[in-house]
């Protein structure tokens, strides 16, 4: 999916996989699969997926608390975290990523870096 997806209603990824690439995405996900998120991805309705994560490059941002989803989060080398002033809590984490802004990532499993992790506040 690339582009905006609003609106009040649900994308339902069921035990699959969403690709989100630089796509701006306001509705409720919830299910068993996942989101895949490359180039500028950012996430502002609620989430309840439990599958993974994965971001695969450029920047995800997270406008809400806990907006992330609840699964393993997996940042790759050369990402962007940008939390802005969130609270973010997922289960498990393996990162090699900058984060940005002043908000929080919390897991709540074993969680794992594979490289430097830099943290800013812009």
């Amino acid at each position: 999916i690339s582009g905006s997806v609003d609106g009040s209603g649900t994308l339902y990824t069921g035990p699959g996989s969403v690709d989100l690439s630089g796509a701006n995405v306001s509705v409720f996900l919830n299910g068993s699969g996942s989101i895949t998120a490359s180039g500028n991805v950012t996430l502002s309705g609620a989430n309840m997926l439990s599958g993974s994560t994965p971001i695969n490059g450029g920047k995800l941002t997270t406008t809400a608390d806990n907006n992330i989803g609840r699964g393993l989060l997996d940042i790759r080398t050369g990402a962007t975290l940008a939390l802005g002033s969130t609270s973010q809590t997922v289960n498990g984490a393996n990162i090699s990523v900058v984060l940005t802004g002043s908000g929080t990532l919390t897991s709540s499993a074993p969680s794992s870096e594979r490289g430097p992790t830099t943290r800013s506040s812009s």
